[in-house]
């Protein structure tokens, strides 16, 4: 610029050397002051990888292309949402401190998020507290400051305390034709496949995780072969013979405490079908089951507790060879029918009409939370409203396509169809049937928590090529369907 500024000059001859030199560059700091503002960098990208409750969430940060460190990125942790009681608002709470009531992860004010010399990637950990109780999984963010703007990105606390839902097992997902495919590259978002614990192995510390069970699986074996499940607290026996009645069930029961099975005197018991269905690997072929901690699980049915509301002449099996549940009479022999014995939890209580206020809070919005599983849910089926769901009429979802794509419309809908929130989706099969009261039928859930419930509904998982779970509410049964069909609809927040 100075020698065009020279060439332009209309006095050469009568101004000195050293004195133009210098007026060219004034002028043309001036030009480049006034001519245009500094071009804004181009935007940095972060990451975050879920981290289990008491463990740190760590978030990446990455440079544009072309700027390599050393750079000191001031970094700041949000609360997203009102955190309040519920255990299934899904929102992390913020505090100075882990031995601070009440919260989930330790606030960082203006931290320092160091970019090397040389590199391009920095990293930053926020410190995250043990939960004391069974929640939702919770989300906090966190804020980067780069070129004068903050770039937020999201951060995951998944809950490890006894006493949640299993996972499914299942991480292979659909695509519109019915084809299994990589849920990364389906053009169905929002399936059981893409998230939960069995997308992130989480269930306990790196060097462990890959013994502890499949996926999102936790086991540990004792000494007697007794296996723990660290998901939901419960103790398996660890063999499962032949029985071939239920009363027959009923009498291992008996016979495990007389004989201190694992060196328990009580406690032994059949479980009921929500916690047998917990074993269930919905991801593997028969048997359907972690088969390195039960090892003696066959692809047979298995007999529960709970009777069959219908006729309490029959009980409900869940089957370890195809992974549904049906009832099937007490008292006539059958062959292949197996007994798994487990102690510890509490068996679920009839609860077909009663108010049940410790593990339904219904918020007198349109969605109640179970407190036993960390869930929030619609109260009412899709379609329907009302404080008896009386309202409108359930909503027929044609393909299982349909209910994936009728969750996203409720999120893009938060203040009216979401409730408030806009994080609703399908839930998986082990999500849909903890609602199942296996001794109510016609429906066969709370009938004053979800009124009006009835008929099929869909789940987020698949059970193969063109199938899906899903759940009768007349009766109970958990098992596949077609992609294609008539099916309702009720969605669930948190818990993941």
């Amino acid at each position: 610029m100075p020698s065009r500024h020279h060439a332009a000059a209309p006095f050469p001859s009568r101004v000195p050397s050293a004195a133009f030199a210098l007026s060219g560059i004034v002028l043309a700091i001036l030009a480049g002051c006034g001519g245009s503002s500094p071009q804004p960098k181009p935007p940095i990208s972060l990451a975050s990888e879920p981290a289990l409750a008491g463990t740190p969430v760590r978030f990446q940060v990455t440079l544009p292309e072309g700027f390599v460190g050393p750079f000191s990125l001031q970094a700041d942790t949000v609360e997203l949402g009102t955190h309040t009681t519920d255990p299934a608002d899904g929102f992390a709470r913020a505090g100075g401190s882990c031995g601070e009531a009440g919260a989930d992860f330790v606030a960082v004010a203006k931290g320092t998020l160091q970019v090397a010399a040389g590199g391009r990637t920095g990293t930053i950990d926020v410190q995250t507290c043990l939960n004391t109780a069974v929640e939702a999984n919770e989300r906090f963010a966190i804020d980067v400051l780069w070129d004068g703007k903050p770039y937020r990105m999201e951060g995951l606390i998944v809950n490890n305390a006894p006493g949640g839902l299993n996972d499914t097992g299942i991480t292979r997902c659909l695509n519109a034709a019915g084809a299994l495919t990589d849920c990364a590259t389906t053009d169905l978002p929002g399936q059981d496949g893409a998230s939960g614990r069995d997308t992130r192995s989480l269930t306990a510390t790196t060097a462990v995780a890959a013994a502890d069970g499949k996926l999102g699986f936790s086991y540990t074996r004792d000494a007697a072969g007794c296996i723990t499940d660290n998901v939901t607290g419960l103790t398996w026996a660890p063999s499962a013979p032949a029985t071939a009645t239920w009363n027959d069930a009923n009498a291992q029961a008996h016979d495990a405490d007389a004989t201190a099975l694992c060196g328990f005197t009580t406690g032994w018991r059949l479980p009921t079908k929500q916690e047998l269905l917990s074993l269930v690997d919905a991801g593997t072929t028969a048997p359907m089951i972690d088969r390195t901690f039960f090892t003696s699980t066959l692809a047979g049915d298995f007999w529960t507790t709970d009777s069959y509301a219908v006729d309490n002449r029959a009980a409900w099996i869940v089957s370890f060879g195809v992974g549904l549940t049906e009832p099937f009479t007490k008292l006539s022999p059958r062959n292949l029918t197996y007994t798994r014995l487990v102690r510890g939890g509490t068996a679920a209580p009839d609860e077909c009409d009663s108010d049940n206020a410790q593990r339904y809070v219904d918020h007198g919005n349109g969605t109640v939370t179970d407190t036993r599983t960390g869930l929030m849910w619609q109260r009412c089926a899709d379609g329907q409203s009302g404080t008896d769901c009386g309202t409108g009429t359930p909503t027929v979802h044609a393909s299982f396509a349909a209910a994936l794509g009728r969750a996203a419309a409720v999120n893009a809908d938060a203040a009216g169809a979401g409730h408030g929130h806009d994080d609703w989706r399908v839930p998986n099969r082990n999500e849909l049937a903890s609602l199942v009261q296996p001794t109510c039928a016609a429906p066969a859930i709370n009938r004053l928590r979800f009124p009006s419930t009835s008929s099929t509904f869909w789940t987020s998982s698949p059970a193969g090529a063109s199938m899906a779970w899903v759940v009768d509410f007349n009766e109970g049964q958990v098992g596949p369907a077609v992609i294609n069909g008539n099916r309702r609809l009720r969605l669930v927040r948190a818990g993941q």
